[in-house]
């Protein structure tokens, strides 16, 4: 870094007076070439007085053009010409050509923002002072220049721009002058101090002057953009730095990840160490019972005799499984077929059971009405029972009607007689009273009296015929009544019978209905049962399908057993032989396979544990490898953290300070000075400037520079 800065120091002092002069370069170039130049006032303290930009134009024969910039203020040095303002556009127009042209613009309060601000102090024997009371001082004067990035300037200014500080002081009345990090040239009577940043640089400065009487010019700052040739590989050492950084970081990771798998085979040789001990050791116990192990293998080989004679026996046994798997397939096939033939008899017997159903339900239902019936019955028996009671009484009745009728008849009888004799006595007594009295309405009195007993005498004899009429029928209705009796009492007999029948009768339904639902119950179950048997018909139906797909099946598995048990009898028929001639070939070799061996394992086991010996010390190699990757980081970071020099591009457009619209300037510089500190406040430059009136634009120019200049001008005398 020390000789970096050493080294811009140098050229940049040269570049600040060049780019001073910068007024008569690059005149013929087509278009308007403008250099952008920014002056600034500070008090002995770093603050911003005032701030104005020359503008220094070579029209190249243009007589119009525009400028951009926020400006409370525009001043032309070069001639009467005034500009036309409309916002941020400034345009000149002019009549005739001018050949070089220079106009002054006040920027607006806080529009221009510089990459760096500062903060100077001062002491006087270590003891802070102001800076106006040390004019003319005795002693040693420290002055301390704090430069402090200014984040909020453009990116291309915090990016490029360089910062130079110098200083001059004359030695006449200087005992020393001290800048730890400084450039100091000796140019005859005066000492110059110069520093250097880089782009976006934090940094502080120091000067100690030791003065009989103490003067400054001030400190002047520098900012300007790198643009020499030489800068132009930073942007390549950027480019470096980061595809050497993107190596190195892939470079570490490699590395790490081998040194990590390195170190990850620790416990894998570690392991394998232990396991070739382990073999050593299983060597020696194999070597001590090789006596044991050959008398093994000589069983072990009859044992694969038997073996293979087993299998011998046993291939018979599979082709018979072959023709008893073909057999059973076919036998539950018939099976099958034979169940499925006796489902139509089985839906059959079903559709009979509810036929059946259905009657016994319909019988159900008369044997109810039967009940029904019955109770009818029995009302019917009850009624007839009541009225043979009536006809008993009624019986009992007419017998003493009978009894009645009977003596009135006898009585009807006698008086009948006696009417009949006294009827047949009266036409005789009728003619002897005709005849008595002889009158002829007496005799046809007479006449119509016998008519009428004689139209009376059959009435007579038919009531004597009733009579005796009623009398057989009297006599009948007693022999009947006797007869009516019996029947009565055989009625009543039957009326009990029959109830009793009725009874039973009750009694044998409701035994035939709850036997009837049984049976309903029983074809219920049937009909489930059967239902049941025709889904196990159509399961087993269905799993003789399944059985058909894999019968070809298994009966290749069988076959490919067989064949699989053939082989292996050949196979270890063969196997028997070749350990046969292995144990034959180890016991000829016996001896020198057993010391072979052991030297083989002895040396793995000493490789392993020189390699293990290399394994460890990769932690020694990854700790120094992480300690060179971090001090590359670090030291890289650094860079990039102290200042934005590996941002710079010398190759970048100029860009202008006052407007991003402008074209880029040819030159762009930035120029800062304190308030000189001086015995004869007089002589001092306060403004860099300070214009007078009535003076062309050579004499302006002077008078801007004129102090700085003579003082500049000294060093390269």
């Amino acid at each position: 870094m020390k000789i970096i800065k050493r080294t811009f120091s140098g050229i940049l002092a040269g570049i600040m007076v060049l780019t001073m002069l910068a007024s008569d370069v690059n005149a013929d170039t087509a278009g308007v070439t403008v250099d952008e130049s920014v002056y600034v006032n500070l008090d002995y303290y770093g603050k911003t007085e005032n701030l104005n930009i020359v503008k220094g134009c070579s029209l190249n024969g243009n007589l119009n053009f525009t400028d951009y910039g926020s400006y409370e203020k525009v001043t032309n040095m070069s001639n009467e010409v005034q500009p036309s303002i409309s916002g941020d556009a400034v345009s000149w127009s002019f009549k005739e050509n001018v050949n070089r042209f220079y106009y002054e613009c006040t920027p607006k309060k806080g529009t221009i923002i510089l990459p760096w601000d500062f903060d100077i102090s001062y002491k006087l024997n270590g003891v802070p002072t102001n800076a106006d009371k040390l004019a003319g001082v005795e002693g040693l004067v420290e002055i301390n220049i704090k430069a402090i990035p200014n984040k909020k300037a453009s990116q291309y200014l915090k990016n490029n721009m360089l910062l130079t500080i110098e200083s001059l002081f004359d030695m006449t009345n200087t005992t020393s002058v001290e800048a730890p990090g400084a450039q100091i040239q000796s140019l005859g009577n005066y000492k110059a101090v110069i520093f250097a940043a880089l782009p976006g640089e934090e940094t502080s400065f120091t000067m100690r002057i030791g003065t009989k009487s103490f003067e400054s010019t001030g400190i002047i700052m520098t900012m300007m953009p790198g643009t020499l040739d030489q800068l132009k590989t930073v942007k390549e050492l950027k480019e470096a730095k980061d595809t050497v950084g993107d190596s190195g970081d892939e470079l570490y990771n490699g590395l790490n990840e081998l040194l990590n798998s390195i170190q990850s085979t620790s416990d894998g040789l570690n392991q394998l160490q232990s396991g070739l001990s382990s073999l050593e050791s299983a060597r020696s116990k194999v070597s001590s019972s090789k006596d044991g192990i050959y008398a093994n293998a000589d069983k072990s080989l009859a044992d694969i005799t038997n073996i293979t004679k087993r299998i011998s026996e046993l291939i018979p046994h599979l082709k018979n499984g072959q023709k008893l798997v073909n057999n059973v397939n076919s036998d539950v096939n018939t099976l099958v077929d034979t169940m499925n033939s006796t489902k139509t008899y089985i839906n059959s017997f079903s559709s009979s059971i509810s036929k059946i159903q259905k009657s016994t339900d319909e019988l159900y239902n008369n044997l109810s009405t039967v009940k029904g019936y019955s109770s009818d019955t029995k009302k019917i028996l009850k009624e007839i029972s009541n009225n043979i009671e009536i006809s008993e009484d009624d019986k009992k009745a007419m017998e003493t009607a009978m009894m009645l009728m009977n003596t009135r008849l006898t009585t009807l009888k006698e008086d009948l007689q006696a009417l009949d004799a006294a009827m047949k006595a009266m036409p005789a007594q009728l003619d002897a009273a005709s005849a008595y009295y002889g009158d002829p309405t007496v005799a046809i009195l007479n006449g119509e009296l016998k008519a009428i007993i004689a139209s009376i005498q059959p009435t007579l004899n038919d009531l004597a015929n009733t009579v005796y009429a009623t009398n057989m029928l009297i006599t009948e209705l007693g022999k009947l009544s006797e007869k009516a009796e019996d029947l009565v009492s055989t009625a009543q007999s039957a009326c009990e019978l029959g109830n009793k029948y009725i009874d039973s009768i009750d009694a044998g339904i409701s035994t035939t209905q709850n036997l009837l639902k049984q049976l309903d119950e029983i074809g219920n179950t049937t009909k489930a049962f059967l239902n049941k048997s025709n889904t196990i018909i159509d399961n087993i139906s269905s799993l003789n399908g399944t059985i058909n797909k894999y019968q070809s099946g298994a009966t290749k598995a069988l076959e490919d057993t067989e064949k699989l048990f053939e082989e292996l009898n050949t196979g270890l028929t063969d196997t028997k032989v070749l350990l046969t001639s292995i144990k034959n070939t180890l016991k000829a070799s016996d001896d020198d396979l057993d010391e072979g061996t052991r030297q083989s394992l002895a040396g793995l086991i000493d490789l392993l544990q020189d390699s293990l010996s290399g394994v460890n010390s990769t932690s020694s190699i990854k700790s120094a490898s992480d300690k060179i990757k971090k001090t590359v980081d670090d030291k890289l970071d650094e860079i990039e953290e102290n200042s934005n020099l590996l941002e710079m591009d010398a190759e970048a457009a100029l860009i202008s300070i006052t407007s991003e619209k402008n074209p880029p300037p040819q030159t762009l510089q930035v120029i800062m000075r304190t308030h000189e500190i001086s015995i004869d406040d007089s002589n001092s430059i306060n403004d860099l400037e300070a214009t007078k009136d009535q003076i062309g634009f050579i004499d302006r120019i002077v008078n801007v520079f004129a102090e700085l200049w003579s003082k500049i001008a000294s060093l390269f005398a």
